[in-house]
């Protein structure tokens, strides 16, 4: 996480230099940082990694995907593993980033320091959450590109429409729960009761899939739960759909995602973080 005694100094902007923005404009210069580089290695080299290893496993893997998940090939087999392997670990860099803004400084008791500053308690938030998942956005976007570049050279077909969609609807859908999370961890004051909520949005997210792993007899008699709650894996069945209405969902999630910063900006003006 980042150090929280790097927030800029936004007591005296330059001339013409509103305090929001020049705080946006320090945390966004100071947005990437060796854990992040890290990160995105790592997750470039795991498509990578999937769209080669993946296919020399035995018959009886491949079986197991095609019947236990439904997905009729190696390419599909591959990008359901991008897709949730790219959900997971952008959404803890977003989490862990999140904490900084106000559960970590409020444990170390510099939260009224930032706060005492010439900017609302709701500029502050929002200066400090947007590099955050402006920096998400970029790492999830590089990373898929990646992924996609494996899947070409490996010999593996996927409709680009079909991944391009399906890989902005997680991306989507990965920022709406950090959202939630920021929302969500005002209530506490303390890190590790912070993380615990966070655990919350992504264990009722991936719930359904594995439920579906290991029992999807559960739902033999509701296709249409199915269909919706076993996400993302669903816009892997349907590729048609993920073309078509990707983006639309994507904007539909990003739409509620900024909800509830509009709501976390409300709810820090009312926190007593004394």
């Amino acid at each position: 996480m980042r150090s929280t005694t790097q927030v800029a100094d936004t007591s005296e902007p330059g001339r013409g230099t509103s305090p929001f923005t020049a705080l946006l404009r320090a945390e966004l210069g100071r947005a990437l940082g060796p854990r992040h580089a890290v990160a995105l290695a790592g997750m470039a080299l795991m498509g990578c990694v999937l769209a080669f290893w993946l296919p020399t496993f035995p018959v009886s893997i491949y079986r197991f995907f095609q019947r236990v998940f439904d997905l009729p090939g190696w390419a599909e087999i591959v990008v359901a593993n991008d897709l949730a392997g790219l959900f997971f670990f952008a959404y803890w860099i977003a989490v862990f980033d999140v904490l900084t803004i106000y559960i970590v400084p409020l444990e170390e008791r510099h939260l009224d320091v930032f706060l005492s500053k010439p900017l609302s308690r709701r500029a502050y938030m929002l200066a400090r959450l947007v590099p955050i998942m402006l920096t998400v956005v970029g790492i999830y976007t590089l990373c898929a590109i990646a992924h996609w570049l494996a899947l070409r050279m490996a010999g593996l077909t996927y409709a680009p429409g079909a991944f391009i969609g399906a890989a902005a609807a997680v991306l989507a859908w990965t920022l709406l729960l950090v959202s939630i999370v920021n929302f969500a961890i005002l209530s506490a004051r303390e890190t590790y009761l912070a993380l615990l909520i966070a655990f919350i949005p992504i264990t009722i997210s991936i719930l359904p899939s594995m439920i579906y792993m290991y029992r999807p007899d559960v739902f033999a008699g509701a296709p249409l739960a199915r269909s919706i709650v076993v996400f993302p894996m669903t816009l892997v069945w349907y590729p048609e759909f993920a073309t078509r209405w990707g983006l639309p969902l994507a904007g539909l999630f990003l739409g509620a995602a900024l909800a509830f910063v509009a709501a976390s900006g409300w709810r820090i003006e009312r926190r007593d973080v004394v």
